[in-house]
C-alpha cells in the first residue's frame, strides 16, 4: 500500500493552504506529477509515464499536499480517489499548464492557431464509415499544423468525467438516454455529427445461427438478450420489452464478446459486426426490420473555455 502522510503533514493538510504559496519550478514539477497520477488513475499506473518509482510518486504527492496545505487524494487498498480539494487543484492544474503552453506557442507564432486540442472518442467507432473524425483530424493538420492533438479512446463514464474536469476539450459520443444523462451538466454544448446504425446478431454457437434468416421476434424471445447500457431509445426499449432474460454491457466490445459466446442475441453497430459476419462468426437477425439509430455528437464543456483549436476543429467537422 502506498505510504500515507505523516501525522505532521496530515495536520498541515487539514489547516488549509499555507500562507505565501507560490508556483515555482518545484511546484510545477509536483503539479505535473499530480496531473499524471490523476490521468493514469492512480499511483501504480503513473509509474510508467513518469518513469519513476511508486515510492517517489508517493513522496512527491505528499510534498505537494504539504505545500498546498490540503489533502488531494486517498490511496491504498481501497484504490485512488481525488478529494474535493484535489478535484479543484486538478482542474486548475489543467488550466495552468494550458496557459503556459499557449504562452510558449504564441510568443513564437504570428496569426497561426496554436495550443493543445484534447479530444475523447467513445470506444469502437473507428470502423464506422459515417464518422467524420479521421478526416477532420487530417484537415485540422492542414489548417492548423501547430496544434498539438491529444486523442483518447474512452468509456462513456471516462468521457463524462474528462469533459467535466476539463481534461478533454471535446468528445465524440452518443446521444444517450439513461439516468446518468439526466444529470449531464448544463454547461455541456453539442452538435450532431452522424447516425450510427445497429442491428440484432447472434454468434456461431447460438442455436439459431444456422437459421438466422428465418427468425422472428417471437422465436427469439426465449433466448438471453444483451445491449449497450447507455443506449436506450424508444426503438431500443420496444425491442428490450420483448425479452425476459436481459443483460447489459457498457462497451461495444463487451457486447460482442457475449454474442460470440453463443449464449446471447444482442445489438451491435453494423460497422463493428461486419468483420465477424464476414468471418462467419456472427449472423444478422431480423434483417427486414429497420436498423436502430444512435445519434453521435461532438460535445464540449462551455465553462472550460472555447479555444481557437477547438473552434477550428468544430468548423472543420461541421463542413463534413
Amino acid at each position: 500500500m502506498e505510504s500515507e502522510l505523516s501525522k505532521t503533514e496530515s495536520a498541515r493538510a487539514r489547516n488549509g493552504p499555507r500562507a505565501g504559496f507560490r508556483v515555482g519550478a518545484m511546484e510545477l514539477k509536483l503539479l505535473r506529477v499530480f496531473k499524471t497520477v490523476v490521468e493514469s488513475g492512480g499511483f501504480s499506473s503513473a509509474q510508467h509515464p513518469l518513469g519513476i518509482s511508486l515510492a517517489s510518486i508517493s513522496k512527491q504527492i505528499s510534498d505537494l499536499e504539504v505545500r498546498l496545505g490540503m489533502r488531494l487524494c486517498t490511496r491504498g487498498r481501497d484504490g485512488f480517489e481525488l478529494s474535493e480539494e484535489g478535484e479543484i487543484v486538478y482542474r486548475n492544474t489543467l488550466s495552468l499548464f494550458r496557459t503556459l503552453e499557449d504562452f510558449s506557442d504564441r510568443i513564437t507564432a504570428s496569426d497561426e492557431i496554436v495550443g493543445e486540442l484534447s479530444l475523447a472518442v467513445i470506444d469502437n467507432t473507428i470502423s464506422d464509415p459515417e464518422s467524420p473524425v479521421i478526416n477532420a483530424l487530417n484537415q485540422l493538420n492542414i489548417c492548423a499544423p501547430r496544434v498539438r492533438v491529444s486523442l483518447s479512446i474512452s468509456s462513456l463514464e471516462e468521457v463524462e468525467r474528462g469533459l467535466q474536469s476539463g481534461r478533454f476539450h471535446g468528445a465524440i459520443m452518443p446521444n444517450y438516454e439513461t439516468d446518468i444523462s439526466a444529470n449531464r451538466p448544463d454547461q455541456f454544448e453539442k452538435i450532431a455529427l452522424y447516425e450510427e446504425h445497429s442491428g440484432l446478431y447472434c454468434g456461431l454457437n447460438h442455436p439459431v445461427f444456422g437459421s438466422a434468416d428465418q427468425q422472428t421476434i417471437n422465436t427469439l424471445k426465449p433466448y438471453k438478450f444483451v445491449t449497450h447500457s447507455y443506449v436506450n431509445s424508444e426503438q431500443r426499449r420496444q425491442l428490450i420489452s420483448q425479452f425476459d432474460n436481459l443483460s447489459s454491457a457498457t462497451q461495444v466490445e463487451a457486447v460482442a464478446m457475449l454474442i460470440l459466446s453463443g449464449v446471447y442475441v444482442g445489438v451491435l453497430p453494423h460497422h463493428y459486426a461486419k468483420q465477424y459476419v464476414e468471418q462467419r462468426r456472427m449472423a444478422p437477425l431480423l434483417t427486414a426490420n429497420p436498423p436502430f439509430s444512435t445519434s453521435m455528437e461532438l460535445v464540449w464543456n462551455a465553462r472550460v473555455g472555447f479555444s481557437q483549436a477547438l473552434n477550428c476543429f468544430i468548423d472543420i467537422i461541421q463542413r463534413h
